[in-house]
């Protein structure tokens, strides 16, 4: 049965390194599948069409994907204990006291234009520099 595996990628909170893996697997993923992509206040939703879904297989896409740690182990708890239903939650928008968003649906080169420069975000990431604070 087909299905939606969902991705929460918090923009600000992710290392330049994240973000190019981010972009490049998801460019990767969506020549294959459907995707649907939303700019959120803190990042992107990314909506991906599962056609035979397994749970465990959605869970290795979000994982390589680097969907939010804390949603993973959420969902992971609630599929062991039969909560099926309450597994891959997103909310379209929120809203609190200090501010109000919706999603706002934009494509994948949508994305890498409203993001960053690609080449400056590879040529900073492979730096030199870069490589030796992340590696130590």
């Amino acid at each position: 049965m087909a299905r939606y595996t969902t991705i929460d990628f918090d923009w600000e909170e992710k290392t330049d390194y994240e973000k190019l893996l981010f972009i490049l697997r998801l460019q990767h993923i969506c020549r294959e599948t459907e995707c649907h992509i939303y700019r959120t206040h803190k990042g992107y939703h990314v909506y991906i069409r599962i056609d035979n879904y397994d749970f465990w297989k959605a869970i290795a896409l979000r994982t390589y994907l680097l969907d939010d740690d804390a949603r993973i182990w959420f969902d992971i708890m609630r599929h062991s204990m039969g909560m099926d239903s309450w597994t891959e939650t997103l909310f379209m928008g929120k809203k609190d006291y200090h501010y109000e968003y919706r999603e706002e649906r934009i494509s994948l080169d949508g994305l890498v234009k409203k993001t960053l420069s690609l080449d400056g975000l590879v040529k900073k990431t492979l730096s030199l520099d870069g490589l030796v604070k992340k590696t130590i």
